[in-house]
């Protein structure tokens, strides 16, 4: 985005104002998440939460902002991870189980059904670069000890206690 302070560039999002001064940035603010999160790539951005907060970012930082408790915190992250989606590459880091069914469904379109619910204390650790979903789900199945199934209409079932 072209720096112009006449004419402020400002984006809005659950609870968050991104004011952007010219900058690459990435913003993740989707309807299944606990947050919304402001990285920056380069430049610099301003972020205020619904508290009237402020907190400016440089390169390498992000701003996440709870959509539960309101608060907006920063802190350092691996730009390359957040970026990952412009080369196709999904990368689980760690990943809360449902944060990544969460991603899956976005990526994919497809909506998860599940005979259990997944653990909460289970997290997941993969990369996978233009991978079609079927492979996604072999890995994590196999990891995680879980089944699933394909179904024509966009859903998958996931059989199975995840995590066990």
């Amino acid at each position: 985005v072209k720096r112009n302070s006449s004419i402020p560039f400002v984006v809005r999002t659950a609870g968050l104002e991104t004011k952007v001064l010219g900058t690459e940035f990435n913003i993740n603010a989707y309807p299944k998440n606990e947050f919304v999160a402001v990285t920056l790539e380069s430049g610099s951005v301003s972020v205020t939460g619904s508290l009237k907060e402020n907190l400016l970012l440089n390169p390498g930082e992000q701003a996440k902002f709870s959509l539960e408790t309101r608060e907006l915190t920063k802190s350092a992250v691996d730009i390359s991870q957040v970026i990952s989606w412009r080369e196709k590459r999904l990368i689980f880091d760690d990943t809360p189980i449902d944060e990544a069914f969460n991603t899956l469904e976005r990526w994919y379109g497809v909506e998860f059904i599940f005979n259990n619910d997944p653990q909460l204390n289970c997290y997941v650790n993969g990369v996978f670069e233009k991978a079609p979903l079927a492979a996604v789900l072999e890995n994590l199945s196999f990891v995680k000890d879980f089944e699933f199934e394909l179904i024509e209409s966009n859903q998958v079932i996931i059989k199975g206690q995840i995590c066990k």
